[in-house]
């Protein structure tokens, strides 16, 4: 059995908060390049983004006025990043968050993640909306992806790319993004993220504790039952292969059998964990949550020799 994640608080939000401040602030997401981490987030007009002012220090906050919040954010490179969210919001940064411009989306839907493969950027939105753009963020345009349920997150399994969302939506594409087909999840309740350790072994999870995985690709999805009644909100691995996961009231869970069974592990906080991000590298460990949670953890050394 794994050694037991020791977690730190990295983000407390101080009662004294002051009005305007992340009191209250949901961060919906966490990602970083490197060692270097941010953290995006809020609701309304209250868009965030935060950034760790070195590696394994205390977190600034940004604001950018009259900023819509913010559900995603992903980095193209130590320089180059996007964020997404409310309104159709899409902001770029060239120079690792100093400044940020706003790019044009073509809609006014709630768009929630955005991600990379190759030259594209890939963002999910409102009634099956997946966006792309060729050209560096320059210009938008939606995909034909054959569904009309909300899309929630985007990644890629090697050259394949998945889409999930609500209603228990899956859809994949093997050609860059240029058609999809969607494959039968078997569950009804919104799933949220995904991860794969290969084209076939795929886990994906979602609300009402849905925790998903597959061997063949998503040809077939098997469910894992009884691993928590809260809403699993993100998922990653560790370089040796084991599932970690975070969802409601500060739920973190460990999986070493890749979903067969998991564990629930202590948590620093009993705020609902939104996203989780590992650098591979260092071995360090970050969720994000609401409250303007941001916790971390270090990998055991025998699995940070792994990497």
């Amino acid at each position: 059995m794994s050694e037991r994640l020791e977690w730190e608080w990295l983000h407390p939000v101080p009662r004294d908060d002051p009005p305007g401040g992340l009191h209250g602030q949901p961060l919906f997401k966490i990602w970083g390049w490197g060692e270097r981490v941010y953290a995006a987030g809020g609701l309304g007009m209250g868009g965030v983004i935060l950034r760790s002012l070195r590696p394994g220090s205390e977190f600034r906050a940004k604001r950018l006025g009259a900023l819509h919040g913010l559900r995603g954010g992903w980095s193209a490179s130590a320089q180059e990043m996007y964020v997404v969210g409310e309104y159709g919001t899409i902001m770029q940064t060239t120079d690792a968050g100093r400044s940020w411009t706003r790019r044009a989306s073509g809609t006014r839907a709630c768009l929630y993640k955005v991600f990379g493969a190759g030259e594209r950027v890939l963002v999910t939105g409102d009634g099956g909306l997946l966006l792309c753009s060729r050209d560096g963020g320059e210009s938008f345009q939606a995909l034909a992806t054959g569904v009309e349920q909300r899309l929630l997150s985007v990644f890629g399994v090697g050259p394949a790319l998945l889409a999930v969302g609500d209603g228990g939506t899956i859809i994949r594409s093997d050609d860059g993004g240029a058609s999809w087909s969607r494959q039968e999840s078997g569950v009804s309740k919104p799933l949220c993220a995904g991860w794969g350790r290969s084209e076939a072994e795929i886990c994906v999870v979602g609300d009402g504790g849905t925790i998903l995985t597959t061997t063949d690709g998503g040809g077939t999805w098997r469910r894992h039952q009884g691993v928590t009644r809260g809403d699993v909100e993100d998922v990653c691995s560790t370089p040796g292969g084991e599932l970690l996961a975070v969802a409601g009231a500060g739920v973190l869970l460990r999986s070493s059998d890749f979903g067969e069974s998991w564990r629930e592990e202590p948590s620093v906080t009993d705020e609902h964990l939104w996203s989780l991000r590992l650098d591979p590298d260092s071995g360090r460990l970050h969720a994000s949550g609401n409250g303007g949670t941001i916790i971390a953890a270090s990998l055991p050394l025998a699995q940070r020799a792994m990497i």
